[in-house]
């Protein structure tokens, strides 16, 4: 999209309240506070370092299976038509982004 809609830490939150609601540290283990920076070249690295959690890799599959159905279906549209006044295309954009992840209704054969 552009360097002012990176969603990582709204990802980051969503995943966190996912996380604690239920109860994967007694499954995959427990996060690990860690600092993130951003890249120098990106403008949110006048704000590093982030506070950020380091997840057990064991938990991979399950974040990439809450990411792909529930994040970017239920999460990701509210967060990118927030962002629709920094995009090029302004809402018109924001929606076409915020819906490119829902799912497909079946096609219907007459």
């Amino acid at each position: 999209m552009n360097d002012k809609t990176i969603p990582d830490i709204s990802v980051g939150q969503m995943w966190a309240k996912y996380w604690k609601e239920f109860n994967y540290s007694s499954i995959y283990g427990e996060r690990v506070p860690c600092q993130h920076n951003y890249p120098p070249r990106y403008p949110q690295a006048k704000s590093n370092p982030q506070e950020a959690s380091a997840y057990p890799n064991d938990a991979l599959g399950e974040f990439r299976r809450w990411f792909r159905y529930d994040y970017l279906v239920t999460k990701f549209p509210e967060y990118i038509l927030k962002k629709a006044p920094m995009l090029k295309g302004g809402k018109d954009e924001a929606l076409k982004i915020g819906t490119m992840y829902s799912p497909k209704k079946p096609k219907v054969i007459k």
